[in-house]
């Protein structure tokens, strides 16, 4: 599998494997807790004071600030690997751990909050299979259904296509490459459906279902799925079925009205960070800005039942084929016989990972606005200091 992380291969990062995690049992969270108001300051839409205490949205618990070693040991890692961004931890619904590390924005001197809107690239999948499953759970489609079931004017070879294939990569859909997307944002109507037929003369890459074959194409063709079940916007079914019920009130699609409330994106040139302009990505696949605050909201949200039932879950969680740890818009791997499930995934300027070890009911989120920035080997580090290892 190239893509254990959900990287997009054409981002310029190498595909990142799942690594071995040391297991061990989280320390003691602090029994006492603090309720201090965080005093923020909006300026250029993104929040750029200092957290000085977090609390917690909808289905999250305010918790007191770690321990002062566990917070030592963090800075230490983030220094190390020169950390411009922030994390999270959560464990059982409760918040452990959260911080901003560097700027969101280096000319204006903001710096990176538990609050401040970063691009979260492919963790995008994840929701938008979220949004597929709703559906499917409401009995309004069903994944083992042709594409052309619900789409017209597809290409002959798309047609057979179905939703599951779509969901787990194996449908034998091309990955565009940046070159091939730039154009894309020049398009008058970037429906999902009209983006994506703009590939509708490439062959198929592989047969349909015969192997795992990592496309956002396949995800911007499921947007469009939604889209015409739903009888709605596909950011608009996002906002009115997940968004809005969970409080994610700092979520939504990348565009002209969002750029300016979303952290400045930096590139590596030597030892210079150039800023860069959002380029284009698919809706569905990888257009979503969020916060930790939001990710974390939805993580609880899934993992307690509150959007999907526990049958649709354990669909999302099922691998594809026994070779291939990828499910429903989730990678899914076992590590020292426990396991993980998750995203990753990266556009220019930033990087993003979100990490679940549902027998510890553990959450580790690293979002990060300097590309190139390894958040996945970063939010291991994070596992085993909250481990107490």
């Amino acid at each position: 599998m190239n893509d254990r992380l959900g990287i997009e291969p054409d981002s310029g990062l190498d595909p990142l494997m799942v690594h071995q995690l040391v297991s061990a049992i989280l320390p003691a969270i602090l029994t006492a807790i603090v309720h201090v108001k965080e005093v923020a300051m909006r300026a250029g839409g993104i929040l750029g004071a200092a957290v000085l205490a977090f609390g917690m949205g909808a289905h999250l618990v305010a918790q007191s600030t770690p321990h002062s070693a566990v917070v030592e040991q963090l800075d230490r890692v983030a220094a190390a690997d020169d950390f411009n961004g922030v994390v999270s931890v959560s464990r059982a619904g409760q918040v452990v751990l959260a911080k901003g590390y560097g700027l969101a924005d280096r000319q204006a001197g903001l710096p990176n909050t538990i609050r401040t809107r970063f691009r979260i690239a492919s963790v995008t999948k994840p929701i938008t299979a979220t949004a597929v499953m709703l559906l499917e759970q409401r009995r309004a489609l069903s994944l083992s259904a042709r594409l052309d079931s619900f789409l017209e004017d597809l290409p002959a070879a798309w047609r057979p296509l179905t939703v599951h294939q779509l969901l787990t990569h194996t449908a034998g859909l091309i990955q565009p490459s940046p070159a091939e997307r730039t154009p894309l944002a020049n398009l008058l109507d970037q429906r999902p459906l009209i983006v994506a037929l703009q590939f509708r003369d490439r062959p198929l890459v592989a047969a349909p279902g015969e192997r795992y074959v990592y496309s956002a194409l396949g995800y911007t063709l499921l947007a469009a799925v939604v889209e015409k079940v739903s009888g709605e916007p596909f950011d608009a079914f996002l906002r009115s079925q997940i968004f809005k019920p969970l409080k994610m009130n700092d979520t939504g699609p990348m565009g002209p009205d969002a750029t300016a409330s979303v952290a400045v994106g930096y590139v590596r040139n030597g030892d210079a960070l150039q800023p860069t302009a959002p380029d284009f990505q698919f809706v569905g696949a990888g257009h979503l800005y969020s916060t930790i605050e939001d990710l974390q909201k939805w993580d609880e949200a899934m993992w307690r039942d509150m959007l999907l039932s526990r049958a649709s879950i354990e669909k999302m969680l099922t691998p594809v084929k026994p070779d291939v740890g990828y499910g429903y818009g989730f990678n899914i791997a076992r590590v020292e016989n426990r396991p993980m499930h998750g995203h990753g995934g990266s556009v220019d300027g930033f990087t993003a990972t979100l990490e679940r070890y549902p027998d510890e009911e553990l959450t580790i989120i690293a979002l990060s606005n300097i590309n190139r920035t390894p958040v996945h080997n970063i939010a291991i580090k994070l596992a085993e200091i909250v481990r107490g290892n």
